[in-house]
């Protein structure tokens, strides 16, 4: 059996202990415009990629997710993940309603 890292919370450096109720953000999801919260998984934390992406057991390998130990540091991460995001994405409208007039005044529809 592997000797499992002593991880540490990226947003106040808590080290995570047994009986934590963790979380994970995918960091590559993909697109930076995706927030990803997971539930803390043994395996999953301790995933790593190299700089071109490739799975790697190198401990100087890129974590595939950051790990989160509170609310408070989730809500951290998440005004992160916001302040990089500053317009919408392609094909998508930036208000999800229209503003319409109707004989009874202004309405919002989809």
């Amino acid at each position: 059996m592997r000797e499992t890292a002593p991880f540490k919370c990226d947003y106040c450096l808590e080290r995570k202990g047994q009986t934590n109720h963790w979380w994970m953000r995918d960091v590559l999801a993909g697109t930076a415009r995706v927030f990803r919260l997971i539930q803390w998984d043994d395996e999953l934390a301790d995933k790593r990629v190299t700089a071109d992406g490739l799975p790697t057991t190198d401990p100087d390998g890129r974590y595939v997710f950051e790990h989160i130990c509170s609310e408070s540091c989730a809500s951290k991460a998440l005004s992160k993940h916001m302040a990089k995001v500053s317009q919408p994405a392609k094909g998508l409208r930036a208000e999800p309603f229209e503003r319409v007039e109707t004989p009874g005044g202004p309405a919002l529809v989809t």
